[in-house]
């Protein structure tokens, strides 16, 4: 197996004004790495004030097409927390256990509604992900993504800000896929200053 990708997706309230955008930007960032030869498993968690998981970890070529519900507020951390710990226990009981993984968080809001995880608890679990060989990417609306990624553990190279328009998700979602690729191919690069300009409207 390739890569093991967790994608962490807001669907707080405010994400209803790029609710199809977002749909449609993972839609096509599934295509994407299948596209490119990916063979990997791919599990889906949205989250406002609780998590849900919208995809159990299933083949890529079986990701069905999400729908999101945006209400509520945003425990970010909870989920974060919460997930990456799951997500690891799951992939230790594989027994073909994935070469890479990867974990995508997208957000278009600031932390409002944890109560289990602190920024530091998330810091140590990233930190601890990290050394393993892990990868984060952290996407972030109406904020400074990279200081925002930085307070979690997300490096800078691997946190963008994205404008909440169609557009700004559109090329955010194609810069993803991007890095995405390149660290699965034993490539890494991170963001460029033409994919930061492209995600934020002008």
């Amino acid at each position: 197996m390739d890569c093991a990708y967790l994608v962490i997706l807001d669907r707080s309230g405010s994400m209803a004004t790029i609710k199809s955008d977002a749909e449609g930007a993972l839609a096509g960032f599934v295509e994407e790495q299948r596209n490119a030869g990916i063979d990997g498993v791919m599990k889906v968690v949205v989250f406002n004030h609780a998590s849900e998981v919208l995809v159990q970890t299933t083949p890529l070529a079986n990701v069905p097409a999400i729908e999101l519900s945006p209400r509520g507020s945003t425990a970010l951390l909870d989920t974060v927390g919460s997930s990456v710990a799951e997500f690891y226990r799951e992939l230790a009981a594989m027994e073909n256990k994935p070469d890479k993984v990867l974990v995508i968080i997208i957000t278009d809001g600031e932390e409002n509604a944890s109560y289990e995880y602190s920024h530091e608890d998330v810091k140590n679990i990233i930190s601890q992900r990290e050394e393993a060989g892990w990868q984060f990417i952290f996407l972030a609306a109406n904020q400074d993504a990279i200081a925002s990624g930085a307070r979690i553990g997300v490096d800078r190279s691997a946190s963008m800000t994205f404008s909440a328009t169609t557009a700004g998700v559109r090329n955010a979602a194609k810069s993803m896929s991007g890095v995405a690729a390149s660290y699965v191919s034993d490539s890494y690069k991170g963001f460029s200053d033409e994919d930061r300009a492209g995600a934020v409207d002008s």
